[in-house]
C-alpha cells in the first residue's frame, strides 16, 4: 500500500541465472479497481523491488568502468509512486558498496 492509498504491485518480468531479475512491471489500483499497468523498473541484474514505508524502492547495482561482473562499486536505490496511473520516480541515492565493507 502506497502512501496516498494506492494499492501496487511489483512483478518480476525477466530474470537470467546469476544476474537475478532484470526487470519488474508495476501495476496498480485504487479502491476496487482492477490492477492496471504503471510502469516498468529495469536494471542491469540483481534488481531488487519492495514497497515499503509507503513507496516502491528499487535496489541496483551500479557497475562503474572499470568493475567487474561480481563486483559493482555502488548501490543505487531509487523511490517511486504512482501518479495518475503512471509510475513515477521520486528519489535516487547512490551508495559507495567498497567503502562500506
Amino acid at each position: 500500500m502506497l502512501s496516498d492509498g494506492t494499492s501496487a504491485i511489483a512483478v518480476p518480468l525477466e530474470s537470467e541465472g546469476s544476474g537475478g531479475i532484470f526487470t519488474q512491471l508495476v501495476f496498480a489500483r485504487t479502491g476496487d479497481r482492477p490492477y492496471a499497468y504503471a510502469g516498468v523498473i529495469g536494471s542491469g541484474g540483481h534488481l531488487d523491488v519492495r514497497i515499503t514505508g509507503g513507496e516502491i524502492v528499487a535496489a541496483l547495482p551500479y557497475y562503474g568502468p572499470n568493475d567487474q561482473n561480481c563486483c559493482p562499486s555502488q548501490r543505487i536505490v531509487q523511490g517511486y509512486t504512482v501518479r495518475a496511473g503512471h509510475l513515477v520516480k521520486i528519489s535516487e541515492k547512490r551508495f559507495d558498496i567498497r567503502n562500506s565493507e
